[in-house]
């Protein structure tokens, strides 16, 4: 009997430490998915996932600064019944999302949305497939924000267009000053003509 107790007593303690690993596992693994969280929400950049039939699982507080809508209003809906895609565009995501589903990851790409209050955004748009145990399970979608970029660029196609307008100009005055010199030239050669003829 002494020796089940002993028995009983050392599995009890084995059970007590495994009991306490797995406390501890645990507490790592909470730490690590708080840890992820975090940063996830600190991200400058959009991040949402996506289940694999298309309805948003998680908004982090950038997508929600960038769209105007919150979290509450957009988790649980599907991608294309958001109001802030283009409607002209839904058809082509809808076909990129179907590719992706099939494992065909697209290379980052630009993408025109509108925000709450109905204003034009611009951001660059990367997606990453997440799997659990060899399995597609979800997509990440990450969104950033380039409209400080394209604000650039159209400013830049603004200044160039008005250098081409000035370099034009310049340059017809360039011709007609040319021009003018042959035929100041011409006129200065029939001059030297008169003056030797008696």
């Amino acid at each position: 009997m002494e020796q089940q107790v002993d028995k009983l007593n050392k599995k009890i303690k084995e059970l007590e430490i495994e009991l306490a690993q797995y406390k501890k596992s645990l507490a790592v693994m909470r730490e690590s998915e708080e840890n992820y969280r975090n940063l996830i929400e600190m991200a400058p950049d959009g991040i949402v996932t996506l289940n694999t039939k298309g309805v948003i699982t998680s908004w982090n507080a950038a997508a929600e600064k960038f769209t105007g809508y919150s979290k509450e209003e957009l988790i649980g809906k599907h991608f294309s019944r958001l109001g802030s895609l283009n409607l002209k565009d839904i058809p082509n995501y809808l076909k990129t999302f179907t590719s992706i589903i099939k494992g065909e990851v697209p290379k980052p790409f630009e993408a025109v949305w509108y925000g709450k209050d109905g204003a034009e955004n611009f951001t660059e748009v990367r997606i990453g497939l997440i799997k659990k145990r060899g399995r597609l399970s979800s997509l990440q979608v990450i969104a950033r924000d380039i409209n400080e970029h394209k604000r650039i660029q159209k400013e830049l196609e603004a200044k160039n267009r008005e250098l081409e307008k000035i370099n034009n100009v310049l340059v017809g005055r360039e011709l007609k000053m040319i021009q003018l010199k042959k035929k100041i030239e011409e006129l200065e050669k029939r001059i030297i003509e008169i003056k030797k003829v008696p």
